[in-house]
């Protein structure tokens, strides 16, 4: 038997919106973790097709957890949305920022090298530093960054992983080790 058109319809709209709802953050706007790597899936295998570079960025508010204890929830959060808001002035229109972690966020890079990465995060540590600055709060940020390698297949989850693994070289070699509060840690590309 046959559904009417109606109802067809309506169960449509109410997948796309189940989809949409399991790959947009609804704190932040953002792509959630699903979302992100759905996009960055969808940009490895373009650019195994066409050819390309395909970067990505994290970011960390360092901080997050003392923020918390020391301001609360509610006032750590509008920072939060702040800061989010600073990520996004931050990226193209082409590029997807993703939520990955209560402090922890992505800019998938579309058609990006690893010289642009490196000239984005450092820009993006910039400005990032710089509004933290006008803040009042002790906080910082680290930025790490990744570039697919041309010529090995690469999976979405490898090259999100690689990326978050440089963002925490980066918080751990933060502050306490005398660095400046923000490092971008360059990640080679790997011969195939």
């Amino acid at each position: 038997f046959a559904l009417p058109a109606w109802l067809v319809c309506a169960l449509r709209a109410q997948q796309n919106e189940v989809a949409r709802l399991n790959t947009t953050d609804s704190a932040t706007g953002f792509a959630t973790r699903l979302g992100l790597v759905q996009a960055l899936t969808e940009e490895l295998a373009r650019t195994e097709r066409l050819g390309g570079d395909t970067s990505l960025v994290c970011i960390s508010l360092d901080g997050w957890s003392r923020l918390i204890a020391e301001h609360g929830r509610e006032s750590a959060l509008t920072v939060r949305r702040s800061f989010c808001d600073a990520i996004r002035l931050s990226a193209r229109r082409i590029d997807t920022v993703g939520r990955l972690a209560d402090d922890e966020f992505a800019l998938l890079l579309r058609g990006t090298a690893s010289s642009g990465a490196a000239a984005v995060a450092d820009k993006l540590a910039q400005s990032l530093t710089d509004w933290l600055l006008t803040q009042g709060h002790d906080l910082s940020c680290s930025v790490g960054y990744t570039t697919a390698p041309r010529g090995r297949l690469l999976g979405a989850d490898a090259l999100l992983a690689r990326a978050i693994a440089h963002l925490h070289e980066c918080r751990s070699a933060g502050p306490a080790s005398g660095r400046p509060p923000v490092v971008a840690v360059t990640a080679e590309r790997e011969s195939a």
